[in-house]
């Protein structure tokens, strides 16, 4: 066996119970046997495991030019960290933990970069931390991969209500709307922005509507 074959068998064996030390031994094998495709893929599970998200995707851009096929498979078996790490991020918004809940985002968008639900997560919980600009541009990406993407409209026409972009927030919550029109929540968003603009009447029609489709909520069992 040789030197590299042998650090690649010991980071095998401890793959799952010491992955920082795993990556150790991996790195060393491929500074022996850098094509090494088994090496490479273990080094992007062990990374992976410790949530070393933006190397171990470094990692598999290199192993798709190695070994394309098992660089595409190790590729869809690390989309699939996407969705637990979103649930991750909002267990931390929920909590008020806002910062926390942009890095789980990020990290979702690391394995999923098209992923429309990371992108308006991550754009909820900037807004908290104030950072409004960088809301706007999560949300406008968000859109953009998932046109019907709810929350993104939704949040967005509550974003430009905030600052003051009245008309258009309107569009964004009419979109919203007709998204999905049992959403109190759009309607009291527009409601605001409507009498923000005069629109007196147009903001109590919504504003009735969001009282009937709350009470409604309330009765079904």
């Amino acid at each position: 066996m040789t030197r590299e074959e042998d650090l690649y068998r010991q980071g095998s064996e401890i793959l799952d119970k010491d992955p920082g030390r795993a990556v150790i031994l991996f790195t060393e094998s491929l500074e022996i046997a850098p094509d090494s495709p088994p090496a490479l893929y273990n080094r992007i599970a062990a990374l992976a495991r410790l949530g070393r998200d933006r190397e171990a995707m470094e990692d598999v851009e290199r192993l798709e030019l190695l070994a394309p096929d098992l660089g595409k498979q190790i590729r869809r078996e690390l989309m699939l960290s996407a969705d637990p790490y979103l649930d991750i991020a909002h267990l931390h918004y929920e909590k008020g933990e806002y910062q926390l809940a942009v890095e789980k985002c990020e990290s979702a968008l690391v394995y999923d970069p098209l992923f429309a639900d990371a992108l308006v997560g991550k754009g909820a919980a900037l807004f908290k931390l104030h950072m409004a600009e960088a809301a706007m541009e999560c949300y406008n990406q968000a859109l953009q991969i998932e046109p019907e993407n709810f929350y993104a409209c939704l949040n967005r026409g509550e974003l430009r209500c905030s600052l003051r972009q009245f008309a258009l927030a309107i569009d964004d919550l009419s979109r919203a709307i007709e998204l999905r029109p049992s959403a109190p929540v759009a309607f009291s968003f527009r409601a605001d922005a409507f009498d923000a603009c005069g629109n007196a009447e147009s903001a109590a029609a919504d504003r009735a509507r969001a009282l009937e489709l709350r009470a409604a909520s309330n009765l079904k069992p």
